[in-house]
């Protein structure tokens, strides 16, 4: 039951019974007062008129007498009057009758001389008919200014307390429907302005959290794709945002390649795994240092890194690989004693097209295979794979044999290709 209807059932009801209170005390009280405000009212009257009758010698003048009772039949209670003179009627109300056939339950008589006489006949009924027309008529006053003031209790409560409420629902359900809060102006200091008050207070401080937690989400997420130990970007940000692999633009190719140091194992056997982890940190700032910024390098695992180059001229590609070896090769790496350890690595190259449907997984694959290839064939090396089909057009097996393939070493690039260069699908 809505509020607003829980108001008017309460109120009505109490203004009826105080109504139904007052009008039995007023009837109670009204007919004792006001039968004896008529009967002081008519005995007064009564008074006057005979006083007029004395002074104006009325018995002789019936026309005068008869004006001067007219007053009298003014009177609910007052059922008829008789002035008299000798036992002979000189006027009377009503004129010509008298009190004739008249029923009334009081009379009073008073002797205005020798002979003379006036007579007043009065009923209880008629007055107590006059004083229920009065009633009648305060009952329905009341009631009208009962029905003003509900009504006016009624609008009242609509415009200071039922609208703003129905406000702060409406701004609650939106901010628990569609999440966006809503803050409500109201500054009345009354009840439902403190409530209001609260209200805004909680959307301040739910936005502020929900603010501090989407700020920890990010911090959170980006610590996630982050490694911990290098700063680079680690396996779950490429699954994330690299698969699929980025559309390059024509006539440009994306490329992959996964480098891996070449005996990494070693580094850590002799030095220690502290030793370890300043090679890893070294190669990563190398690596970042000598792509682009729209290359992403990426901790693929262990000693392995990825870097994928989104858009690249290919006949630039072995150029980068190149590139790649000598900044890892270039200036041996300090370690924590002072002693410089010079280092090398692995690369196996290929272009994204070598995945048909751009997924990162096939890419790796193929660039993994090429990787092999140049650990099994000396280290320090590249293999630029560039195609996944061999001579005959047949799929390249595990060995890569009789692939499409570029060797890189450092500043060497030696092509062994034994099919037409323009059979190569470089652009995707």
């Amino acid at each position: 039951m809505r509020l607003y209807a829980k108001f008017l059932a309460i109120l009505i009801p109490c203004f009826l019974c105080l109504a139904g209170i007052g009008l039995w005390y007023e009837h109670r009280t009204a007919t004792s007062v006001n039968t004896d405000d008529l009967t002081q009212r008519i005995g007064a009257l009564t008074g006057r008129v005979a006083t007029a009758m004395v002074r104006h010698n009325a018995a002789d003048n019936p026309s005068l007498a008869n004006d001067l009772l007219a007053p009298l039949g003014h009177e609910p209670s007052v059922v008829c009057a008789e002035y008299t003179s000798a036992l002979r009627l000189i006027a009377s109300y009503p004129r010509g009758l008298g009190c004739r056939n008249a029923q009334f339950d009081q009379v009073t008589d008073v002797e205005l001389g020798e002979g003379v006489s006036l007579r007043i006949a009065m009923t209880e009924s008629l007055i107590k008919g006059a004083v229920g027309r009065q009633l009648q008529q305060s009952t329905l006053t009341f009631l009208g200014t009962l029905l003003l003031a509900v009504i006016s209790a009624s609008i009242g409560f609509r415009l200071i307390v039922g609208r703003r409420l129905e406000r702060l629902n409406q701004a609650m359900t939106v901010s628990t429907e569609t999440r966006k809060r809503q803050s409500l102006a109201d500054d009345s200091g009354d009840e439902i302005g403190r409530i209001v008050a609260t209200y805004n207070q909680l959307i301040r401080a739910e936005n502020e959290l929900e603010e501090k937690l989407r700020r920890t989400n990010l911090q959170l997420n980006e610590s996630s794709q982050r490694d911990p130990l290098t700063g680079l970007y680690n396996r779950l940000f490429a699954q994330r945002n690299l698969d699929p692999l980025p559309n390059p633009t024509p006539p440009d190719t994306g490329f992959i390649a996964l480098l891996d140091i070449d005996h990494f194992k070693r580094v850590n056997d002799t030095h220690g795994h502290e030793a370890g982890d300043t090679v890893l940190k070294a190669v990563a700032n190398r690596l970042n240092a000598c792509v682009r910024d729209d290359a992403v390098v990426i901790r693929w695992g262990g000693e392995e890194f990825l870097i994928a180059f989104p858009n690249v001229n290919p006949e630039i590609g072995p150029m980068l690989a190149s590139r790649l070896l000598n900044s890892i090769r270039q200036n041996p790496i300090a370690l924590a004693g002072g002693e410089g350890l010079s280092i090398t690595a692995s690369l196996g190259f290929v272009p994204c097209c070598l995945s048909p449907e751009r997924d990162l997984k096939t890419a790796v694959e193929w660039a993994d295979r090429a990787l092999y290839l140049a650990k099994g064939n000396g280290r320090d090396r590249a293999c630029v794979l560039w195609s996944d089909r061999d001579s005959n057009g047949e799929l390249l097996d595990a060995q890569l044999k009789h692939g499409d393939i570029t060797w890189v070493s450092g500043a060497a690039i030696d092509r062994r290709d034994d099919r037409n260069p323009s059979d190569r699908p470089l652009s995707a």
